[in-house]
């Protein structure tokens, strides 16, 4: 064993009640020759993550302990709205967003003219898995674009801590919401009210019965592991 390894053993993050997260044995895929985690370490690391997200659920305010700020270095939480990846073709369909094509995707998609309204999207588009995957991107990029126009909010994507959604369209984290909230003029009365109502409704009113997107601190799914496990 190299001293890397040994060392990586004894990292208490890479444990799980008592299974190595790391653990290996050789593969017995023709395909992949080599060595693949154990059943065991996937069960255990799989289990690890379920109590990580369980412990570490959304919420509507954090302490003062979670702000980056006066020499804390906390792990990185996200304001924002979850998504799923499909949720903006949807929007976009429904909104009659539109997009610039290049000659290439105009013949893909049977565009006769530069611009392609996502609303005339057909089901033999989404049978192409990888131009449904483009689609997917190309909604999200003008339906994020029109939410900005009309809230004043300049959104990033992230990936929320969370098996449940895919993406979180949020404003600000716990590192710049001062930075943030003032510098665009979301301290004035009324107005960051009134961006959110706009923002609540784009990212509901294309989700199933049930199911609702609020604005709420994530914990990012970048962290480092480590950060995760130690916070508690």
């Amino acid at each position: 064993m190299s001293h890397d390894s040994a060392r990586r053993m004894t990292e208490p993050a890479l444990w799980y009640n008592g299974q190595y997260l790391l653990e290996k044995e050789p593969s017995t895929d023709p395909a992949d020759l080599g060595s693949r985690l154990t059943k065991a370490a996937e069960e255990a690391r799989t289990a690890k993550w379920e109590m990580l997200i369980a412990n570490r659920k959304p919420r509507e305010k954090i302490p003062p302990r979670l702000f980056g700020s006066r020499g804390r270095s906390p792990p990185l939480l996200l304001y924002g709205w979850t998504f799923n990846l499909d949720y903006f073709l949807e929007y976009a369909k429904r909104h009659g967003l539109t997009l610039e094509v290049s000659e290439e995707a105009r013949k893909r998609l049977g565009c006769a003219t530069k611009t392609f309204n996502i609303g005339d999207a057909t089901e033999e588009h989404y049978r192409d898995e990888q131009l449904l995957q483009e689609m997917c991107h190309a909604a999200r990029f003008v339906s994020v674009g029109h939410l900005r126009r009309s809230t004043g909010f300049v959104f990033e994507i992230g990936r929320p801590l969370s098996l449940e959604w895919d993406r979180i369209l949020y404003v600000w984290t716990n590192y710049d919401i001062e930075e943030k909230y003032f510098g665009y003029g979301f301290s004035r009365k009324g107005r960051f009210e009134a961006a959110k109502k706009n923002v609540d409704e784009a990212m509901n009113e294309c989700l199933p019965d049930g199911k609702k997107s609020e604005l709420l601190w994530w914990w990012s799914f970048d962290n480092d592991e480590n950060v995760l496990t130690s916070i508690d």
